[in-house]
């Protein structure tokens, strides 16, 4: 039996009230395929990688990427969390 936890419930309650900001950025990335593939790369690892410049500085400049160190992340594990799970229903993961 699945019992939620705090987490989970904050997480769920952030996705709510964010969706439609959230919905604008799945928007402008489904407009640019190779914006998708550069981000389903940045939230399936958490690891170091590359991405094509054009395209990192697309995330940068929409805000869905934030530069640690030599390492590309999620601007917020609010967006990992959502986009992970979008993509994930549409099997893209």
């Amino acid at each position: 039996m699945f019992i939620p936890t705090h987490l989970t419930i904050i997480n769920n309650l952030c996705i709510f009230f964010y969706h439609y900001h959230l919905w604008r950025h799945w928007a402008i990335l489904q407009e640019n395929p190779s914006l998708v593939k550069a981000y389903v790369e940045v939230v399936a690892t958490k690891q170091s990688i590359s991405l094509n410049p054009i395209d990192a500085h697309k995330l940068e400049s929409l805000g869905l990427i934030a530069y640690e160190s030599d390492r590309i992340l999620p601007s917020c594990e609010l967006y990992r969390a959502y986009f992970k799970k979008h993509y994930w229903q549409i099997n893209v993961f």
